[in-house]
């Protein structure tokens, strides 16, 4: 078992660094300030309809927000704040930045919009540094909400919120900083933690090396080239979607991270019938995230922790498979392929282990891994066929916080719907405003899906769209109609949670979905 040693120093470390950073935010740094107008109802209303992200020209400002940027101990930051204020703020934290540059507003605009229209501010920083950046943004996310009090005075309200990476973060912020929240709104987000998440992606990569390029240049960890490596694992899907037991050998490497066999956001889930649409999609998944996060994201990542974090030491693959969301369709394809499935597991039991290198798995487990020890109420949101962050990390979050006998503090929303952080502008608004009455009356209140769905419908339909289809497709120009006509939220804790064996997480089978959604009857 790979012990995190020297954590309580880490965090120690951590703490002090974030002081530090408060301390010359209020010393005063560099900063732009501008005022920007908000659009109206009917203004927003008719940009939408002429696809426009702009308000219309004819329209009058309803309100005004007062916007600053600057950098803050090397992070850039961004914070707007609503002429008229609720005394609430948003403070977020944006998802995996690849690029060279962070980003300080990655929002989905027609949210944000509603959300300064409201009278919400907002404070997000950029962090100091882009990739796999955790440890950075907890750190700079302290730093500007020092700075935001210091400026505007306390909120009332402060709610961690963030998508995709940036919910972990948010999930770890008030985990770390209990104190300074409210509670916290995590958003299609890795949950179950970076140990789990990179432990998984080696699985997979491992499964496809091993059976489909074993005499390959691909590396899985200690990467020099990641360029190279990425498109050789290109090379290597491609490939093998050109036969069926190719196929069959990609189902087996996807279902080792739980990848949903539903991709498209626009179409209904393809049934077990539907086996070669089930295994493409399967393969879409594998070629959209996992090439690159097996390549430049574990370069970053084992930049940041100055080595290999991960292992598949005592590993055994059958029954890795046997707990995995996609036993079933893993099985089908084989034996549609004529292959043995048993023969290949044992050869995947046999092949040579990778071991993880212990101050890098410790600098890992301390800066990225939850712990379930909630001290604010926390509710997630999920589509239940995201296939950048499987639905599988909501399962293993709720059994942290049972272990830390937390639960009555988190609930669970879901999306019937495929897609990484695919949500309606009306999903992220009610999934906050149903956050925000559990933290202002002390208990949850109004969870059951029709509830829910209503709330969102009565939105309006401006707000009921799909403005962004990360991954799927190229992000849109204007709002694209939801593939559903209603919404599809829907609210629970799961009673079956990813069992743990030693310091390694694992996954588990993908939940039943015990709620029916509303009719998708008649098209969008």
């Amino acid at each position: 078992m790979i012990k995190a040693r020297g954590l309580t120093k880490r965090y120690g470390d951590e703490l002090r660094a974030t002081r530090r950073a408060a301390a010359r935010a209020r010393a005063g740094p560099v900063t732009r300030t501008r005022i920007s107008a908000l659009l109206s109802a009917a203004a927003l209303a008719a940009a939408l309809a002429a696809c426009s992200s702009g308000p219309a020209a004819t329209s009058p400002p309803a309100a005004a927000w007062h916007q600053v940027t600057g950098r803050l101990a090397g992070a850039p930051y961004q914070i707007d704040l609503p002429a008229r204020w609720n005394r609430t703020l948003i403070v977020w934290s944006h998802g995996y930045e690849p690029g060279r540059y962070p980003r300080v507003d990655d929002i989905e605009p027609v949210t944000r919009r509603w959300l300064l229209a409201n009278g919400y501010a907002i404070a997000g920083s950029g962090f100091s540094s882009t990739g796999w950046a955790v440890a950075d943004a907890y750190r700079d996310q302290a730093a500007l909400l020092g700075l935001f009090t210091h400026r505007y005075g306390k909120p009332r309200l402060t709610i961690a919120v963030g998508e995709s990476l940036g919910g972990l973060i948010s999930a770890g912020l008030v985990e770390r900083f209990p104190g300074r929240f409210s509670g916290a709104l995590p958003m299609c987000a890795p949950l179950g933690g970076g140990t789990r998440v990179w432990n998984q992606g080696l699985d997979a990569t491992f499964v496809l090396k091993t059976l489909l390029a074993p005499g390959s240049k691909l590396a899985l960890v200690h990467l020099s080239n990641p360029g190279s490596y990425g498109a050789l694992l290109q090379q290597i899907i491609t490939r093998a979607l050109r036969t069926p037991a190719g196929r069959a050998r990609l189902a087996l490497g996807a279902a080792m991270f739980d990848f949903p066999p539903w991709f498209d956001p626009r179409g209904p889930e393809p049934s077990p019938v539907h086996l070669d649409q089930r295994a493409a999609n399967l393969a879409s998944w594998l070629r959209l995230g996992l090439a690159n996060a097996a390549s430049y994201g574990r370069t970053d990542l084992e930049q940041r922790a100055r080595g290999n974090p991960s292992w598949n030491t005592g590993v055994n693959y059958a029954r890795e498979l046997a707990r995995s969301a996609d036993h079933a369709d893993v099985v089908a394809l084989y034996r549609s392929a004529g292959l043995g499935l048993t023969a290949d597991l044992a050869t995947l039991n046999r092949a040579p282990r990778i071991h993880a290198d212990p101050p890098a798995a410790a600098y890992l487990h301390a800066t990225n891994d939850i712990t379930g020890h909630l001290r604010v109420p926390v509710l997630t949101l999920h589509a239940i066929g995201d296939g950048g962050v499987p639905i599988e990390n909501e399962q293993a979050y709720a059994r942290l916080t049972s272990q830390a006998r937390t639960t009555p503090l988190l609930r669970q929303l879901y999306i019937r719907r495929a897609g990484h952080c695919t949500f309606t502008p009306a999903e992220r608004i009610i999934a906050l405003k149903t956050l925000e009455r559990r933290i202002n009356a002390g208990h949850w209140t109004k969870l059951d899906p029709t509830t829910l769905n209503h709330a969102a419908t009565a939105l309006g339909p401006t707000l009921n769209v799909l403005t962004e289809i990360e991954g799927t497709t190229s992000n849109p120009l204007g709002p694209q109609r939801s593939p559903t006509t209603t919404p599809t939220l829907t609210s629970g804790l799961r009673d079956r949670h990813s069992p743990m064996a030693g310091s390694r997480p694992r996954r588990s089978d993908r939940p039943a979905v015990t709620w029916q959604p509303p009719s998708q009857e008649g098209g969008p």
